[in-house]
């Protein structure tokens, strides 16, 4: 992820959506 960022800054904020929807994914698995 980190090495990505690196080479394309431009795709920093779709990382970062990645992440916060991976994070959103983990809770609701976790609920179950």
């Amino acid at each position: 992820m980190e090495s990505v960022k690196l080479f394309h800054p431009k795709t920093s904020a779709l990382t970062s959506r990645a992440r916060k929807l991976s994070r959103k994914f983990w809770n609701v698995v976790c609920e179950l």
